[in-house]
């Protein structure tokens, strides 16, 4: 069996011969021991291939989004192949200090800003998908990193305390938005249990685009500040969550703010009250509110989420870039299915029959 010498130029990824005939000259150990027939044939050098190009920069690419670490061992095969996989290491960014944005910036401007440094890449830095921002990150940083970074977003997650709730949406360029997730957290030093500060408003220009929002907060009280400024711009060519589908608060503030999104968005499919962890919540508070659902809105379009505690934002994390996606399949799942909660109670037939007699366009 023939195995990667140490001296031999493919070990170090400088041949630039395809990665599909370095893998079959020298297989990995797991290779083998996953198919014993694999010693038994006479030499693996008779059996290389060559793929296209196209295809096998297709495959490189979904593997190194499957897994980073995979991405990261791809990087060091061939230079062909960092060209294919770099700019997917940016597409989802999770920045969960200051140092860790400080350090970002300063790769970034290495890489692309100096043309003799730039790694033979012939195209524009790389611009992510996805960015989700601590709440330790500074001002200046959130400011610079969606002035140059957020030309192509799609999901927006920011962690921010009572005491600097902006969110920064007015700063965002694309318009790609169609995720973002607000999670707000007392202060461990003071908390007077009042909601986020009065000054914070979600800017129209984000929220005609947007199709998933969330908004987790451990605040008792109403999220109505959040949308002051919908009513002047309910008459404009995009209105406010125009396009918005899916819509997730805490439990604690739901039951004043339901108004203004389904006055607002038209094409609302899904509404989910996020419960606290088993421990915050008794049986009493869950059987209240869905006493209260069942009474006004009286909408199958409405879920309470009692498993998992995100209601609370201390079950949100940095690393979680794409953990929401998870999240709202889920929540899209059980409204498919008419449960209004998802320890397995559902909407009776006659509540489904009447809003869909109500509201024809929309399909749940």
């Amino acid at each position: 069996m023939a195995a990667w010498p140490a001296s031999d130029a493919g070990a170090r990824g400088d041949t630039g011969l395809p990665v599909s005939r370095l893998l079959l000259e020298y297989p990995p150990a797991s290779w083998r021991q996953v198919d014993p027939l694999y010693d038994h044939m006479p030499d693996s050098r008779l059996y290389t291939f060559n793929l296209p190009n196209e295809l096998e920069e297709a495959i490189i690419q979904i593997a190194a989004r499957l897994d980073k670490n995979c991405a990261l061992n791809l990087l060091r095969t061939a230079r062909y192949i960092h060209n294919w996989v770099h700019p997917i290491l940016y597409e989802r960014i999770c920045l969960q200090s200051a140092t860790s944005a400080t350090c970002l910036m300063r790769t970034l401007r290495k890489l692309y800003s100096f043309p003799p440094r730039n790694f033979g890449f012939k195209r524009a830095p790389p611009f992510p998908l996805s960015l989700t921002l601590s709440a330790d990150i500074k001002p200046y940083q959130i400011e610079v990193l969606l002035g140059q970074l957020s030309k192509n977003l799609i999901t927006y997650t920011i962690f921010r305390t009572f005491d600097d709730p902006n969110t920064y949406l007015g700063l965002i360029k694309s318009p790609f938005i169609r995720r973002v997730i607000l999670v707000y957290s007392k202060p461990e030093a003071h908390y007077q249990g009042h909601l986020i500060p009065r000054g914070e408003r979600l800017p129209s220009s984000v929220l005609s685009t947007i199709t998933y929002l969330a908004l987790v907060s451990d605040s008792v009280g109403s999220a109505s500040q959040h949308f002051a400024a919908l009513e002047d711009d309910s008459k404009s060519l995009t209105p406010p969550f125009s396009n918005l589908t899916c819509f997730a608060i805490s439990w604690t503030r739901w039951s004043n703010t339901w108004r203004y999104i389904t006055r607002h968005a038209k094409a609302l499919k899904c509404f989910a009250i996020l419960g606290p962890s088993n421990a915050h919540l008794d049986l009493q508070s869950k059987l209240s509110i869905l006493e209260e659902l069942r009474a006004s809105p009286r909408d199958p379009r409405f879920v309470l989420l009692v498993h998992g505690g995100y209601g609370e934002p201390s079950r949100w994390t940095v690393k979680d870039g794409f953990h929401p996606n998870l999240i709202w399949g889920r929540i899209e799942d059980l409204v498919k299915n008419h449960f209004i909660c998802d320890d397995g109670e559902k909407w009776s037939e006659s509540v489904v029959a009447a809003f869909r007699e109500k509201s024809p366009q929309i399909r749940l």
